[in-house]
């Protein structure tokens, strides 16, 4: 019984050898095929992105260099796919950590990075690539970090209180400007300005009744800086919000108006007048009453200083008859001479007639004058 034992043992580690041969073997097999798999690569237009998200969020990092670069390097097969998996898994670019001082407290400081060893620290990492190289930026690069802040201002409004009597109602009262620290020394003491005649679609508002849209917010002490959307993405200036929204009342954007007595003009070419004589028959026929004028309070404003003649200016509402060459041709002119014509009324811009709804016709008397 122990000769069949010893004899079952000694084939259990013959074939024990045999496994342990035939696996160093494999084992040696594949290092080989491995070794041999290894080659020069190539990443062209690869992006590096300098700064860990959080280090983003406090420092406007910025670089000389270009936004893509070539990497050439010496790995295996299967490593090489475990870069690119790197790599895409990071969004298809690779973040390089800067390292930044928890304590430093320099507005802007440049920073030397070696993008070797930054690769080899994130992307190629474990990869066991050797020989990398950047041709195109060279070994270090100069990356600027520049420190961004937040300054909260009081935001207040400015409308015209004609257009807008009643004070309109906002929806925030403060805006987070985020900007570089070199900059919010501009903003001590100062607020964000909501410019409610300059609200959206209040067009669309009905005169009278409350009406919601939105306003641009600006901030007068970053006027240069923020003068258009590109120079204010330029100097990396952000606004939280960027827009307000904003309740109000619009007044009533029409006025009437009732203007004095017109005296009824007669217009007629200068020949007419050297050989014609013309006035309007009838007591109180060369005169308009009961005009009533609507328009844009502005206009209508306009017309009524103009009417006191506080503006100065000429008049700027007129009542006239027209006479033409053909009223005066002997196949149009009655025997009586006496021309039914339509009073016309001649108004600013901006103004049209209410009232009369239509407009009288006056009798024009044409007589000749003489011939000296």
């Amino acid at each position: 019984m122990i000769a069949t034992f010893l004899s079952i043992l000694r084939r259990a580690l013959a074939a024990m050898s045999t496994l342990l041969l035939v696996t160093a073997i494999a084992c040696l097999v594949w290092l080989y095929a491995v070794q041999q798999n290894v080659r020069d690569q190539e990443l062209p237009g690869l992006s590096l992105r300098f700064g860990s998200d959080d280090q983003r969020r406090d420092y406007l990092i910025t670089t000389e260099m270009p936004s893509k670069t070539g990497v050439s390097f010496r790995v295996s097969n299967s490593q090489f796919d475990l870069i690119r998996q790197n790599i895409k898994s990071g969004g298809g670019s690779v973040v390089i950590p800067l390292n930044i001082d928890p304590q430093e407290k320099r507005p802007i400081f440049d920073i030397l990075v070696n993008v070797k060893d930054s690769l080899q620290a994130t992307a190629f990492k474990d990869a066991g690539a050797t020989n990398l190289k950047t041709p195109e930026v060279g070994e270090t690069i100069k990356v600027t970090a520049e420190r961004m802040v937040t300054v909260d201002l009081p935001l207040e409004e400015h409308h015209d209180p004609i257009r807008i009597p009643q004070p309109p109602t906002l929806g925030v009262s403060h805006v987070k400007v985020r900007l570089p620290a070199r900059l919010a020394a501009k903003l001590a003491g100062t607020k964000a300005l909501a410019d409610i005649d300059n609200i959206k679609n209040l067009g669309a508002a009905t005169p009278g009744l409350p009406f919601t849209g939105n306003v641009d917010i600006k901030i007068p002490a970053l006027a240069a800086e923020c003068a258009t959307e590109a120079m204010r993405d330029q100097n990396h200036i952000t606004l939280e919000p960027a827009m307000a929204s904003v309740t109000l009342t619009p007044e009533k954007t029409t006025a009437e108006y009732k203007v004095a007595p017109l005296t009824i003009n007669i217009s007629a070419p200068a020949a007419l007048l050297e050989k014609w004589n013309f006035e309007i028959r009838g007591d109180g026929k060369n005169f308009l009453s009961d005009l009533i004028l609507v328009g844009s309070r502005e206009a209508i404003e306009a017309v009524a200083a103009n009417e006191k003649g506080t503006d100065k200016k000429p008049k700027s509402v007129w009542a006239a008859v027209r006479v033409t060459l053909e009223d005066t041709d002997k196949d149009h002119m009655p025997p009586n001479g006496d021309l039914e014509k339509e009073v016309e009324i001649i108004l600013p811009p901006g103004a049209s007639r209410v009232k009369p709804e239509i407009l009288p016709k006056v009798t024009v008397h044409a007589t000749r004058r003489n011939a000296n």
